[in-house]
């Protein structure tokens, strides 16, 4: 079993957990459960289900470490968003016993902070892919440039011609010094007026 594995299992298992100790309280302590109570029971039942899922979108598709360094502020949010939910809950289901809450505030106190968690999980994956993304091309743009600069070499040693071989073993030291840039933009911001290096 690899380690992405493990980390799903003991995921499912925390959040089991925690589900199992909410329902089990709600249902247990003695309190009037009226319909705003159950409406803000649902709601936090939700939350608990959301953040798992936020976890399991924090450490999916992560080939190292960084991926995962990326994906905690995702994992941050859903845990942030189920404690909100979680004590919106014990408060709304402490002012029913002795106040009459419309269902529509108790929906809409539901409501509001589920908008907020989708908003900020949808930016930070958006961020998350963006890096990425960046990093990739970057990988790609190294290893090109290490690619030909072997072929190079490859040329280097099968060639005959001494002024040839002189040719080529120039144009291999040019490009084991260079330092590949992974996009014309970033070309331009590091040598802004244009200077040729020869």
């Amino acid at each position: 079993m690899n380690i992405k594995a493990k980390n799903y299992i003991a995921l499912s298992l925390i959040y089991a957990i925690i589900l199992a100790v909410i329902v089990a309280s709600f249902l247990l302590i003695p309190f009037p459960k009226h319909t705003v109570s159950w409406i803000e029971f649902g709601f936090a039942i939700f939350a608990i289900l959301a953040s798992a899922c936020s976890s399991v979108l924090a450490i999916a598709n992560n080939k190292h470490y960084r991926g995962i360094v990326y994906g905690y502020p995702i994992f941050k949010i859903g845990i942030i968003y189920a404690i909100t939910q979680f004590f919106l809950t014990i408060l709304i289901c402490a002012l029913a016993s002795f106040l009459n809450i419309p269902v529509w505030a108790c929906i809409l106190i539901g409501i509001i902070p589920l908008a907020v968690f989708l908003i900020l999980v949808i930016l930070a994956q958006t961020a998350r892919n963006n890096v990425t993304e960046i990093e990739n091309q970057g990988e790609l743009t190294t290893k090109n440039a290490t690619t030909f600069n072997i072929d190079v070499g490859g040329l280097l040693d099968i060639c005959g011609d001494p002024d040839l071989r002189k040719t080529i073993a120039r144009l291999l030291e040019e490009f084991k010094y260079s330092d590949p840039v992974s996009s014309e933009d970033t070309q331009k911001s590091t040598n802004p007026c244009g200077i040729s290096a020869n």
